[in-house]
């Protein structure tokens, strides 16, 4: 019983202790469930915010373990966020029946082997990409499986678009100019270089990965080395990310060549460092531009021409020493300011207007030229003084032509605006001076060949004076060459300005300019004796003088024949007069008059035809000096020119018959009455009639004709003689002309008779000519105007008892008349 009661009572004891395990127990479980629901809402949270989709999913299979549906049991909010379909307690089937078998193998085969799979998948049903990773869950019994998937349907096309970027750009890359380097930071090598910097170094890409740092820091000048291992080891650090340099680097050659380099640092996915990306570029052409603008920007700042530099917005950039010692301006005063406030501010308001205009925005276009020049700005510089400037402009442009500044080189020209001033008023006297003397003044340009030989001139200016002389005028020819004028000018005007342009010495000389017909008396003088080819001709026209001068030296001449032929002509008759009268003088003295009758007619008649011969000579010098001086008149009468004629032939018949030649007269005209000095046709008639006799020969025919043309009366005589050679007919009526000039001469005369023929027709307004042939004979004719004038005509005489001793007179130089 105490047993019972023992055990009944441990066994309370053991049920209390049971119990109050229990108690425990259940608040381990209550604490468990409540830890396990904590533990369910936080994976529940963290499930629900992730971003990429959680599917946990039962496959299902048949009685072959063949994958053939599956169950989705649970689902995030991203999933169904991603695919737009809450798949939560749903078969994939019902989903969609098509639902492609390759996604049955691939989580069939993870849910029966446990192995994990991570995959990129094109879907084709939604058309995007996937990424995937898929698991087991459970033991090995289990069918279950996790999806954690996400869409990188947007990357993928980045990516695609990257390597089609990569395709279009590595050749890009690979062909750039400039050098292109990958440097990884581990390694401490060259992982990568591009066929530029290849190129640029000289060095193979063997040789260029094998390159450590400190070798390349090696090659660096001396005078960059410091500077670039700095920068190298800021960017290799961390500390900067991008960093530019400009150093010289010895290529393979030896050669330091200057680099322009850009280090880019690359860093992973975690930030850290990994590689240092260089690109390179060789400006060492552009290192030595620089060195040359950089002498020449010290040149400017020396030169004694102010220089400013205005950029695309008007602004001054530069200004050299000369421009602040000009105005007075120091550097610091004008960099950044607008130069057209600086411009308007200290330009002369007469000069104002010229800057804003060359200013302007729209002159800076500058179609024709992107240079121009200002002369004799006036302007005032700091404190006041006035200063006379010259500008010369030029226009900055950039590769495409797009305006982007200017350059304006100033230069101070008080002295030469004074100085032109003075000029000015020297050339004001001067241009009065050439515009006023009455000697031609022109200035010409010589132009010579190759072989320096002058060719061509070029007229500069011309004054009033020769324009006037000349005719030619200067607004036509000023500018203009001889050649292109199409002026034929001798090679001596050429010849002898251009001597003077070669050897500066001066000439002086008289020369017909045939172009012109005027004759010239010229002095040509060099312009400038020290360059140039510029010669100044000065000239004045000498003709009348020249032809005075020939004519004097005409008259002097013919006078000179005259005194030799009149000597001759008036010694002849005096011998013969003197001979016969010292004969009859013996006759006389002796008695022998009567015995001696016959000779002393003969002698008598000797003394009257010498007697005629010198009146006739007489009377030709008279009217021959007349003729010279204007005196010779005319006594006018209205005549019947055939009958005057007829009755001048008539009366010589008989002295031709002396000479046993014949002389016959012919007309188409009975009647033709002009005006006309019968007297002087009567002397002109004669003369021809006597040439005509003087120069047949015996037995032979003279014809005179007198033929009516109308509105002209044409007089021929015409022998058989011996004739005129050909190359004296032109000199035939010239004065004092004798075709035998010999004193043994077979016929006498003067050589004024045809002088004064010609002088005679003439005066009637008519003209005489010759045509003849050697030993056939001459032809001259004489044409008078078939003219009347108004006044009575005269009543004719006895021509015969008039005229018989003019003729006498006319035909005395013919020996034998009696």
């Amino acid at each position: 019983m105490e047993d019972y009661n023992k055990s009944k009572k441990e066994l309370i004891n053991e049920l209390i202790q049971l119990r109050k395990r229990n108690t425990e127990l259940e608040q381990y479980i209550d604490k468990a469930i409540l830890c396990d629901q904590m533990v369910t809402d936080k994976y529940l949270k963290l499930f629900n915010s992730i971003d990429e989709g959680f599917y946990v999913i039962d496959v299902i299979f048949d009685e072959n373990d063949k994958p053939v549906d599956m169950y989705y049991v649970e689902a995030n909010e991203a999933s169904t966020k991603i695919m737009g379909i809450d798949f939560t307690n749903r078969f994939i089937k019902e989903i969609n029946p098509n639902y492609e078998s390759y996604w049955f193998e691939v989580f069939g085969e993870v849910a029966l082997t446990g192995k994990s799979v991570r995959l990129e998948q094109y879907a084709e049903q939604d058309k995007k990409w996937y990424s995937f990773y898929i698991f087991k869950i459970g033991d090995e019994n289990s069918r279950t499986i996790g999806n954690i998937f996400l869409d990188i349907t947007e990357r993928k096309r980045i990516e695609e678009a990257l390597k089609e970027s990569e395709e279009k750009f590595r050749p890009i890359l690979e062909n750039s100019r400039d050098g292109i380097s990958l440097l990884g930071l581990k390694t401490r090598k060259f992982v990568y270089t591009s066929q530029s910097h290849i190129e640029l170094t000289g060095f193979t890409p063997e040789e260029i990965n094998n390159f450590s740092v400190e070798e390349v820091y090696e090659r660096v000048h001396p005078c960059e080395r410091d500077i670039f291992i700095k920068q190298y080891k800021l960017v290799a650090d961390g500390l900067e990310t991008l960093v530019d340099a400009e150093y010289r680097w010895k290529i393979k050659n030896g050669e330091y060549r200057w680099f322009s380099d850009r280090r880019k640092l690359v860093r992973d996915e975690n930030g850290q460092s990994i590689a240092l990306v260089g690109i390179s570029r060789d400006i060492t052409d552009q290192k030595e531009y620089e060195q040359k603008l950089n002498l020449q920007a010290k040149i400017l700042s020396n030169v004694k021409d102010a220089v400013i530099v205005v950029d695309e917005n008007d602004r001054i950039i530069y200004c050299n020493k000369a421009f602040g010692k000009l105005f007075g301006w120091q550097e610091n005063e004008l960099i950044g300011h607008k130069f057209l406030d600086f411009a308007q501010g200290y330009v002369d308001e007469e000069s104002k207007e010229v800057i804003l205009l060359a200013s302007e925005e729209r002159h800076k276009a500058y179609s024709s030229e992107d240079e121009n020049h200002l002369d004799e700005i006036k302007c005032y510089s700091k404190n006041g003084t006035q200063i006379i400037i010259d500008v010369n402009r030029t226009v900055v442009r950039d590769s495409k032509g797009e305006f982007q500044g200017l350059i304006l080189s100033i230069r101070d020209v008080r002295d030469r605006y004074e100085y032109q001033l003075e000029l000015k008023k020297r050339e004001k006297r001067y241009r009065y001076l050439y515009n006023s003397i009455d000697e031609g003044l022109a200035i010409v340009e010589v132009i010579f060949d190759k072989e320096n030989k002058p060719v061509n001139l070029r007229f500069i200016e011309l004054n009033p004076a020769y324009e006037k002389q000349t005719g030619i005028k200067n607004k036509n020819v000023v500018g203009k060459t001889a050649k292109e004028l199409k002026f034929d000018i001798e090679d001596f005007w050429y010849e002898t300005y251009g001597k003077v342009a070669l050897t500066g010495e001066p000439i002086r000389f008289v020369k017909e300019d045939k172009l012109l017909n005027i004759w010239l008396d010229v002095y040509a003088f060099k312009i400038d004796l020290e360059k140039g080819t510029e010669v100044g001709v000065l000239f004045n026209d000498i003709t009348e003088k020249v032809m005075h001068n020939r004519k004097v030296e005409e008259l002097i001449k013919m006078q000179d024949e005259l005194y030799v032929n009149v000597s001759h002509e008036l010694k002849t008759p005096l011998n013969v007069i003197f001979s016969a009268n010292q004969l009859m003088d013996v006759y006389l003295k002796s008695d022998l008059i009567e015995d001696k009758k016959d000779k002393l007619c003969n002698y008598n008649n000797n003394i009257r035809q010498n007697c005629y011969r010198l009146t006739k000579l007489i009377n030709n010098i008279v009217d021959l000096s007349k003729s010279n001086s204007g005196l010779l008149m005319l006594n006018l009468n209205n005549v019947n020119i055939v009958n005057v004629i007829e009755n001048i032939v008539q009366s010589v018949s008989d002295y031709v018959k002396s000479k046993d030649l014949k002389i016959i007269f012919d007309t188409n005209v009975e009647e033709k009455i002009i005006a006309c000095d019968s007297d002087k046709i009567e002397r002109i008639m004669l003369n021809l009639i006597s040439n005509a006799i003087k120069f047949s020969n015996s037995n032979s025919e003279i014809f005179v004709n007198v033929l009516d043309k109308e509105e002209t009366i044409e007089i021929t005589v015409e022998d058989t003689g011996i004739g005129i050679e050909k190359q004296n007919l032109n000199y035939i009526f010239n004065r004092f002309y004798q075709e035998d000039k010999s004193l043994s001469r077979n016929s006498e005369g003067s050589g004024i008779g045809l002088s004064l023929i010609k002088s005679l027709v003439e005066l009637h307004g008519g003209n005489v000519s010759v045509e003849s042939e050697v030993n056939k004979g001459s032809i001259f004719k004489v044409e008078l105007p078939a003219k009347t004038i108004e006044i009575q005509e005269s009543e004719e005489t006895n021509f015969y008892s008039n005229k018989i001793e003019t003729i006498k007179i006319e035909f005395s130089d013919i020996y034998s008349i009696n």
